[in-house]
């Protein structure tokens, strides 16, 4: 058993390590061991650099274990400091999901590059081209650098059997029951939802070229378990239908639920969908404007219902109210209605009306004639002239009834099915979604996805492979700050942002990892990282 002593020698005080032991003859026996020394100023305990080393090999965290190490000024001035958090979290977190794992075995030779290129992805918005510098600041894997020519190189040898390899052992790691096809190219702005983060999420308008996504998400894990792109609008029902057999193909004929934003809603493609043209109808939830025929109708119902107590639900410590009915959508067959008001959702928006209207009033006043044929602001105003001769101008009046009507159902979200899915559940999917498209969003200035005419089809494809893994890697990243409650006080990027604060030096072969901060700290606890390497 070993113990560690101080021993006092003259002005001098050491750390021991004692040992205890029997000899041959079965007696106690003890051995000590000079470990280090307590420095006389401060109190704090200094260790020989080899014994943490040894330590370091045990598997002991001696982060916090000051070195007694002495390095010249030619070690120092050719030592190294490199980014420490983010390679430490993101290669924890791939191994945890099992990302690491499933793109080694199904590419042997390259998945470290391979995972490099998607922690690039992950933290940062700059074209791949950028890899190679945030490598040589970052700490990594051991692996020569990620030039824009090797990076072409390794795009171009990722094989097609290799990608297939990848999903068949990704998905066989998540047992799922149920699976959401999700269309991440619609926009989040479509759906606002109580626990959206963010206002919006546009299209970029581009020509037909551009590729979307649609990715099939585990339920239960929250995580992209494949992607299909594909060109023009994924709500065709024929092409819809096609995209369904392949996931079927993948998940082994368990159900798909399609999920679609409100950009994407009609009768008629609801029509389509419940009838599945000739098959069997496709499992849908679908955002539904609530200013379209018959939505209308539906929310003057049920206005009066939705905001009572008995309604109230709670996802993420966020409050909303939702009510659940079964409407009949054409003769002999209903369909499954939620309404879905946020009170957080629709005070913000109250707040934002408002406080546009006041500008344009204060503005307005200030010269009344120059906004008079100014319908931007003759919207929300009226704007009389020449109350009496004295006066150019009398009064600017906000017309009340405007914004009460645009305000009327600010905060309320109507979703379509044919599942029977609650309101907690399809808040939480379209919380997911937004995630993902947001993220998608980001990334696609990474992936250059602007010059598709540029690339040939192999390469696109190992480029859009990449993002997937990304997108995993962000939405474990997600997930990781919900349960541990860090996205109610940091984004993603602030994260990131102070994980790259923190840096390793290397001194003569030996790392030496700064002290941690606070902030750091609960970083790591929350990623389950308790030893820093």
């Amino acid at each position: 058993m070993a113990y560690e002593f101080i021993q006092k020698s003259g002005k001098h005080t050491y750390i021991c390590l004692g040992r205890a032991y029997r000899d041959e003859k079965g007696r106690p026996r003890s051995k000590r061991e000079y470990i280090g020394k307590i420095d006389p100023e401060t109190g704090e305990r200094i260790y020989k650099a080899e014994y943490l080393k040894r330590l370091e090999q045990e598997g002991v965290d001696t982060t916090d274990m000051a070195s007694d190490a002495v390095f010249n000024n030619l070690d120092i001035s050719a030592s190294s400091v490199r980014q420490y958090g983010v390679f430490q979290v993101l290669r924890k977190l791939s191994e945890d999901i099992g990302l690491s794992d499933c793109l080694e075995q199904a590419f042997p030779e390259e998945w470290q590059q391979i995972l490099s290129l998607a922690f690039f992805l992950t933290v940062s918005e700059d074209p791949l081209t950028y890899c190679e510098d945030w490598l040589k600041d970052s700490d990594s894997f051991e692996i020569k650098a990620l030039s824009p020519q090797r990076i072409y190189k390794l795009l171009e040898n990722m094989g097609a059997d290799e990608r297939d390899r990848f999903f068949e052992l990704w998905n066989a790691r998540q047992p799922e029951d149920e699976y959401l096809a999700l269309d991440i190219t619609s926009g989040s702005s479509c759906s606002a939802l109580p626990v959206d983060d963010d206002w919006s999420y546009n299209r970029d308008g581009e020509d037909p070229t551009q590729i979307n996504l649609c990715l099939l998400l585990g339920k239960r894990s929250r995580l992209p378990l494949y992607q299909l792109p594909y060109q023009g609008s994924l709500p065709d029902v024929s092409a819809l239908q096609a995209l369904l057999a392949e996931f079927r193909a993948i998940t082994h004929d368990k159900p798909v639920v399609v999920v679609l934003d409100r950009e994407a809603y009609s009768p008629e493609r609801v029509d389509a969908m419940l009838a599945g043209e000739g098959e069997a109808a496709v499992p849908f939830l679908i955002s539904a404007p609530v200013s379209a025929e018959r939505i209308v109708e539906w929310v003057e119902q049920e206005r009066g219902d939705i905001e009572r107590p008995l309604n109230i639900q709670v996802l993420r410590q966020q409050l909303f109210y939702s009510v659940n009915r079964k409407k009949e959508w054409r003769e002999k067959e209903s369909i499954q209605v939620l309404f879905i008001l946020s009170p957080e959702l629709a005070f913000r928006a109250k707040d934002h009306l408002m406080k546009h209207v006041v500008h344009l009033r204060d503005e307005a006043r200030k010269e009344p004639g120059r906004y008079l044929d100014n319908s931007f602001y003759t919207k929300y105003l009226e704007i009389n002239p020449k109350a009496d001769e004295d006066s150019e101008y009398a009064t600017v009046i906000t017309k009340d009834e405007v914004t009460e009507n645009e305000l009327l159902n600010s905060g309320l979200t109507v979703l379509l099915g044919n599942t029977q899915t609650g309101a907690v559940d399809a808040v939480r999917i379209y919380h997911d979604k937004a995630v993902l498209g947001m993220a998608f969003g980001r990334l696609k200035c990474s992936l250059d996805l602007k010059q598709l005419r540029s690339y040939s089809r192999k390469i696109l494809d190992n480029k859009l492979f990449v993002l997937f893994l990304a997108l995993c890697l962000q939405s474990a990243v997600h997930q990781v700050m919900e349960k541990h409650g860090l996205d109610k006080v940091l984004t993603m990027k602030q994260i990131f942002r102070t994980l790259a604060t923190h840096r390793v030096q290397t001194i003569a072969g030996q790392r030496i990892v700064q002290p941690t901060t606070k902030h750091l700290k609960a970083i790591y606890k929350a990623f389950g990282i308790k030893q820093l390497m």
